[in-house]
């Protein structure tokens, strides 16, 4: 699966401002702050991966229906969203629901691959359907369902027993797998990664798991061979050649990242996440009229509502990317005139995103009515989306708090949200809490005072990074910033964690 290459434009800025920078050094760099997508990111620590017995291709989570041809809809569309392919798995699983309206696991999937209110609804339905089905299937479906709803450390323990039960069940392996990618431990990671190449040898999504992991580990040759494996797997399949192409893309090989990009656009040329990467590629290279061609692309071939919001804000990250802040405003002004866009958890973070922008182009009052009415609408949210959202509205709040050298009036309340999270000693959640502690004493004394906090930040959570740099130029330490700088360059791979 991709890596959340959606929010790929919020770092940019960031990335090629500091590549490109000009000598005035008294101006700050414009920064990014990762939104993440609306899909949940609680920051409880992983248990240990369960021992698993020796496993077997047969040991697999049952599918309980009374409808073979239900079953059979039902495996084409999980195909489907095992290759990245979830709106296209709609159709089918609505109709395997049609032929057993009791199927649970078609509702689970369908809630999966459903934005919003429903999707949520349909995995409801599905745990109340899976009351009486096999503990191994029901332990699926609860665990689905805490992905969606954000409640990690349920979902961790239902697929840990999925595991136990269901030893040759590769995709649960690949979940925690994915789980623990979007945890920073990449080392855990391609552990799990290769249990499930225990089971499978000719997995293809393990491949593309093993690339992340190697390339958390910026361990690039290791890397850029998983991802070839999988294309290798899975010729006729987009996905893979997208995965090459975010390798080399963290790489730093450009050119060959858009040729991969445009191999899986050969074979989908609605394949929207590698029109973003044609976009990424051309604008590391320079290339703002071929970005944005590219960004027109990704728009026209966008699925739904929800995604084009993603698009139109990433073509508006681009546009200040650009240092076109004007641009950027009035991209964002379409996602406000669209009426279903409104009715989509992107519309909330269309508008935090929008304050962020704002902040990046020194507008702080405007920003911060940007971040009021992000408020309003991230009420509203789904919990697993909500939860994003609050992480996420806290950083912006206590950045304009810092920048403008007025605390924030709830300072306190935001940081012990992070503190919380951070008692698990996962390092995502530590990160925050260090960078949400180093923005509040930037707001209470000063620049020179955020070091310390602001220093503890993971590198790969380049956002806070960049806040570092900033706070140490601001402090008069010019090498430390140049220094910050050029590690946030290299690894050139935005990341919320």
């Amino acid at each position: 699966m991709p890596a959340m290459r959606t929010l790929a434009y919020l770092a940019m800025a960031t990335l090629i401002a500091a590549c490109n920078k000009k000598s005035n050094d008294d101006k700050p760099t414009p920064a990014q702050k990762p939104t993440p997508a609306p899909k949940g990111s609680a920051t409880d620590s992983p248990p240990p991966a369960p021992t698993a017995p020796k496993p077997t291709a047969s040991a697999a989570v049952p599918v309980t229906t009374k409808s073979a041809d239900a079953k059979k809809q039902f495996e084409q569309a999980r195909d489907l969203v095992d290759s990245e392919r979830g709106a296209q798995a709609i159709e089918p699983l609505k109709k395997a629901i049609e032929l057993d309206p009791d199927f649970a696991q078609a509702h689970a999937y369908l809630g999966l691959v459903t934005q919003g209110p429903p999707g949520t609804a349909e995995l409801d339905k599905a745990v109340t359907l899976a009351a009486k089905l096999p503990e191994a299937e029901r332990a699926l479906i609860e665990g689905l369902h805490a992905s969606r709803g954000g409640d990690r450390a349920k979902m961790q323990a239902a697929f840990a027993k999925v595991s136990e039960l269901a030893p040759g069940e590769w995709r649960v392996w690949v979940a925690l797998g994915w789980d623990a990618s979007d945890a920073g431990d990449a080392k855990k990671a391609i552990e799990l990664f290769e249990k499930a190449l225990a089971v499978k040898p000719d997995l293809a999504v393990a491949q593309d798991g093993l690339a992340y992991g190697h390339a958390g580990l910026r361990e690039w040759d290791a890397a850029i061979a998983a991802a070839k494996k999988q294309v290798e797997l899975l010729p006729k399949e987009p996905n893979p050649q997208d995965t090459l192409g975010e390798i080399l893309l963290m790489a730093g090989k450009f050119d060959d990242a858009e040729k991969a990009f445009n191999a899986a656009l050969e074979l989908e040329p609605k394949y929207t996440t590698a029109w973003q990467g044609v976009a990424l590629a051309r604008a590391y290279r320079g290339d703002w009229k071929g970005a944005f061609e590219a960004n027109d692309k990704q728009n026209e071939a966008a699925l739904d509502a929800y995604e084009s919001v993603n698009v139109i804000t990433d073509s508006a990250w681009l546009a200040l990317a650009a240092n076109h802040l004007p641009d950027a405003l009035a991209r964002m002004d379409a996602i406000e005139k669209d009426a279903e866009a409104q009715k989509t958890p992107a519309f909330a973070f269309a508008a935090l995103s929008r304050a962020t922008i704002l902040l990046e182009g020194e507008k702080l009052p405007d920003a911060a009515k940007w971040l009021a009415t992000a408020k309003k609408r991230g009420d509203g949210l789904p919990a697993g989306s909500k939860q994003a959202f609050d992480r996420d509205f806290a950083i912006v709040a206590l950045r304009i708090a810092a920048l403008t050298k007025k605390p924030a009036a709830d300072a306190d309340k935001l940081v012990a949200m992070f503190d919380d999270a951070a008692k698990s000693g996962d390092p995502t959640a530590t990160s925050h809490a260090a960078w949400a502690h180093g923005l509040v004493a930037w707001a209470k004394s000063g620049p020179k005072d955020a070091l310390a906090e602001l220093s503890k930040c993971r590198p790969q959570l380049l956002a806070c990074r960049y806040d570092l740099s900033d706070a140490q130029k601001k402090a008069g330490d010019k090498a430390a910033a140049a220094a910050t700088e050029k590690d946030i360059i290299a690894r050139r791979a935005p990341s919320t964690t």
